[in-house]
């Protein structure tokens, strides 16, 4: 009353510690900084047998109190150690890997004030056998061999084009793309688990692509830097591994004018491929108005007249292949 200060009862005081210890707690729990959640990741993601893996760890926080790797595995003997190396950023370098290498590995680290985070990481390992076609060893002879046909064999720009398997071994576990003449993850296209029919784009992944549970390949609206080697991988359920290699291939035949010249060129895939060029689908007739580059590639038709009209087409051929261009139309109007 009048000037006098409230007084407080011992409830009123527990009262209050209670509603400062709470703002308190919120305020710490805001202002805390978020922390980067701890990652095991395998580099490669698969990796045939007798090379070198590594379970990286991203993101692991300072001062910790100890750490350990444990190894989850239904193979005999997958226990033993001796080929790994740690490092101070607790990534475990695994030499010389086998099949019982394979599995899940927990990483277990304790932080301070013995709290203890476990991170789960896995390697895959595979078995490069005698399981091998087109190109590699053959497959046993009581097994078809697997091949890659491409439907068409030649196919215009923005056209669809199949990579047709055939014989897929009835075993397969798995079935991966690659773009190129090497199998590396980072030319992977797809991949494609059996069991569980989970599909998983790859880096060279561009979109355009489908797989079928036949493996089969699928390019929608295909462009000139489609062209070229594919490697199908294919693993059984005894980690045994076969490589198929398919190709798109589609010479095309452009043109520019010159004046009363035109160019022809014929766009072939790699330097070792040779070039033949035909007219009206016969071969070209010796004429001094008819001037090939020292590689073939290139068709210059000097003074055209109306006797130079026709389909002109390009056949490509390397040591393994060849292929006709689509043919190309040369109008003279005059």
């Amino acid at each position: 009353r009048g000037g006098q200060s409230p007084t407080l009862t011992s409830k009123d005081v527990r009262w209050q510690l209670l509603i400062l210890r709470a703002s308190v707690s919120l305020l710490t729990f805001q202002n805390s900084p978020t922390t980067a959640q701890v990652t095991v990741e395998s580099v490669p993601i698969d990796a045939a047998e007798g090379k070198d893996v590594l379970l990286r760890v991203h993101n692991l926080p300072g001062n910790l109190l100890g750490y350990d790797w444990k190894h989850t595995s239904d193979y005999p003997g997958a226990c033993t150690w001796g080929r790994e190396t740690a490092y101070p950023n607790r990534s475990l370098l695994f030499q010389n890997i086998t099949l019982n290498d394979m599995g899940y590995y927990t990483l277990q680290i304790i932080k301070k004030k013995f709290q203890i985070e476990q991170v789960l990481g896995q390697l895959r390992v595979f078995r490069i056998s005698s399981l091998m076609s087109a190109g590699h060893k053959h497959l046993p002879p009581d097994q078809p061999q697997i091949t890659v046909e491409s439907v068409p064999p030649n196919a215009a720009e923005g056209k669809d084009v199949l990579l047709r398997v055939h014989n897929l071994p009835g075993d397969t576990a798995s079935l991966a793309w690659f773009r190129g003449e090497t199998v590396a993850p980072v030319h992977q296209i797809v991949l494609y688990v059996v069991d569980t029919r989970v599909i998983t784009p790859g880096p060279a992944y561009s979109g355009r692509e489908i797989i079928y549970p036949s493996g089969s390949l699928l390019f929608q609206n295909i462009t000139l830097n489609d062209t070229g080697s594919y490697i199908l991988q294919i693993i059984n359920r005894k980690f045994e591994t076969a490589l198929v290699r398919g190709q798109l291939r589609g010479p095309r035949v452009t043109d520019s004018v010159n004046a009363d010249s035109v160019v022809l060129m014929c766009e072939a895939q790699t330097q070792s491929t040779s070039c033949l060029w035909s007219v009206n689908s016969k071969s070209l007739p010796d004429s001094p108005r008819l001037e090939l580059s020292l590689d073939n590639r290139t068709l210059t038709v000097h003074g055209v007249t109306r006797n130079d009209t026709g389909p002109y087409e390009c056949e490509t051929r390397n040591p393994v292949s060849a292929d006709h261009s689509d043919p190309f139309t040369l109008n003279v109007l005059c």
